[in-house]
C-alpha cells in the first residue's frame, strides 16, 4: 500500500531535519578548523583585555561590520575561557545553536497549524523547508 502524500511529508519532515542536523555535526568534526577566520582576528583584543582584567562593556558594545554584539561576544568570551580559544568549540555550539532555532520553528509550526490532512502536508512542507535552511552549510 502507497503512503499518502502527508503521510510521506510526514516522514519526510523528521528524516531531512536530522540529517541535516547531523550532517553539520560531522562537516564540523571532519573539516573544522580550530583556527580563526577573517574578522575573528578582532576577537583577540577582547581575549587579552580579559585577560588583563580590563575588559569593559563599552568594548562589548563597539559596533562590528555595522552590529553590535554583546551577547555573542559574551558567549565567545565564555567559550574561549572554557576551551583555551578553540575555535571549533565555537562552529559546534554554532550547530546546537541552529538545532535550537529549528526547534523554535517546527514547534510554532505545530502549534499554529490547523487540523486535517491538508495542514499536516503544509505544515510538513514548511517544516522541510526551515530545516533545509537552517541546516544548510552556507549558514
Amino acid at each position: 500500500m502507497r503512503p499518502s502524500l502527508a503521510e510521506a511529508l510526514r516522514h519526510a519532515s523528521q528524516l531531512v531535519p536530522a540529517a541535516g542536523f547531523f550532517a553539520l555535526l560531522a562537516m564540523v568534526a571532519l573539516w573544522g578548523v580550530d583556527l580563526p577566520h577573517w574578522d575573528q582576528v578582532d576577537f583577540i583584543r577582547l581575549l587579552v583585555d580579559l585577560e588583563r582584567g580590563e575588559l569593559e562593556l563599552a568594548d562589548l558594545a563597539r559596533k562590528h561590520n555595522e552590529h553590535i554584539l554583546v551577547f555573542p561576544q559574551l558567549i565567545m568570551l565564555g567559550l574561549a575561557a572554557a576551551t583555551g580559544w578553540n575555535v571549533r568549540a565555537e562552529l559546534f555550539t554554532m550547530v546546537l545553536l541552529a538545532g535550537v532555532a529549528y526547534l523554535a520553528i517546527a514547534f510554532a509550526a505545530r502549534r499554529s497549524a490547523a487540523a486535517g490532512p491538508a495542514s499536516t502536508a503544509r505544515r510538513s512542507a514548511f517544516v522541510i523547508a526551515a530545516a533545509l535552511l537552517v541546516f544548510s552549510p552556507n549558514q
